[in-house]
């Protein structure tokens, strides 16, 4: 989304519930891209922006499958760590940093991990 956007939108929302005669009220993220223009005057619109990082416990669907990948990628994370200090400790190999291609590989990971049941309950 884009500010010149969203304004433009807005303006053609406020002209047509002006013509229905109606006055709505729109909740928002508080996101830099749903900021008015100077230029943009609503009429009929009020709008209120939800307060910052709110998102996850006003929308189940975001807190559900979020935890729910958030949770996989801790366990590969971890696991990782956890084998990495037993080599450690039984070889005296170093620790050693994690690339972002095992980065990247996790995340795909706790995605695919991430279950359909999961998906479908947080609806």
């Amino acid at each position: 989304m884009q500010v010149s956007i969203w304004n433009d939108y807005l303006k053609k929302l406020d002209f047509y519930m002006r013509a229905q005669n109606r006055h709505i009220l729109l909740l928002v993220y508080n996101a830099p891209t749903y900021a008015l223009s100077e230029n943009t005057t609503l009429m009929n619109i009020v709008i209120e922006y939800l307060p910052l990082n709110t998102t996850s416990y006003l929308q189940l669907c975001d807190q559900g499958i979020i935890n729910s990948f958030k949770a996989q990628y801790r366990k590969l994370y971890l696991r990782n760590r956890v084998k990495a200090f037993d080599n450690f400790n039984e070889h005296g190999t170093e620790l050693g940093e994690i690339d972002i291609k095992k980065y990247i590989k996790y995340i795909a990971h706790a995605w695919d991990n991430v279950t359909n049941n999961t998906i479908k309950n947080c609806w």
